[in-house]
């Protein structure tokens, strides 16, 4: 770790010059990027804000979870979305000769 307190004014002012490189730099490569971005997103017929709301969707589904879409009825506080992994439950109950239709959770009307 750089002690600045025994540092000398030369020193301190070289480091400023190098960490204000270093600054301007970074920043040119960001913006780099981003035109990068925008010039594949525009090559898909999207806009960076297109991307960004869709991942924001994307994360509020995973944050809230989806909706249950098979149920146990062995055990009703398991349940499935149709999505990612079969859980164990699904897949014992199918091995037994049930289908995902004799699981699925009927909507309230």
């Amino acid at each position: 770790m750089i002690n600045l307190e025994e540092m000398s004014m030369h020193d301190l002012c070289a480091l400023r010059a190098k960490v204000e490189m270093k600054i301007l730099r970074r920043g040119c490569a960001i913006q780099r990027e981003f035109k990068r971005f925008q010039k594949l997103a525009a090559g898909q017929g999207l806009s960076l804000e297109d991307l960004l709301h869709s991942t924001e969707k994307a994360q509020k589904v995973l944050r809230t979870g989806l909706p249950i879409k098979y149920r146990n009825p062995v055990n009703p506080s398991q349940g499935w979305s149709g999505y990612g992994r079969t859980p164990g439950w699904v897949m014992g109950c199918l091995a037994k000769g049930d289908t995902l239709e004799k699981l699925a959770v009927v909507e309230k009307r």
